[in-house]
């Protein structure tokens, strides 16, 4: 597992074709605009159908959290932070943008301040279960990053705390920190 992290980053490469097909197919979820796997009439969409009308809410937060749930399904790794910021940009601010449009509110000032803030806490969230992800052969720490402070990932799956390991955690926590700030700038 110490080969050149290099080498992880092509994990990433894979992502799109069969998360945007999946988000992209031609059956299913089609009623009422919707363009998402699933049967046509599963009990989901029809269920969010009357809250989506009453609140006006787009499909877009919903078709970003199926690619999000794609990813998990076939991403792993991450070679940066702008990969990763992408995935927290389906993963996690779709669900700050629809408690907004529940709320009543859709200006592009509030989903900012939400979008910092959901994308903070899933940072967050990653840097607390580093070790219960890599159980599931998850890392969320860009490999950039693991890189720069010289982790391995032999280290990083041994449990070891190295120099590494602590400096790639600091630049880590310190970005979901810029992120929250950045929420309330």
């Amino acid at each position: 597992m110490s080969t050149p992290i290099a080498a992880g980053r092509t994990i990433w490469a894979t992502k799109s074709a069969i998360a945007r097909r999946a988000c992209g197919c031609s059956h299913g979820g089609r009623r009422a605009g919707w363009n998402v796997p699933g049967p046509r009439h599963a009990p989901v969409f029809v269920a969010l159908e009357e809250t989506v009308r009453r609140h006006q809410i787009p499909r877009r937060p919903f078709a970003d959290l199926i690619l999000a749930f794609v990813q998990d399904q076939n991403v792993t790794r991450y070679a940066g932070w702008d990969e990763l910021f992408d995935y927290c940009r389906c993963s996690a601010n779709p669900v700050g943008r629809l408690v907004l449009y529940l709320c009543g509110y859709s200006d592009p000032e509030r989903q900012r301040l939400a979008d910092s803030t959901c994308t903070a806490l899933q940072l967050a969230n990653f840097w607390q279960d580093v070790t219960v992800d890599l159980l599931k052969n998850r890392i969320y720490i860009p490999f950039d990053v693991l890189e720069r402070h010289g982790c391995l990932l032999d280290d990083l799956f041994a449990r070891r705390f190295t120099p590494g390991f602590r400096e790639a955690m600091r630049e880590s926590v310190a970005k979901a920190a810029n992120c929250s700030s950045r929420a309330f700038l």
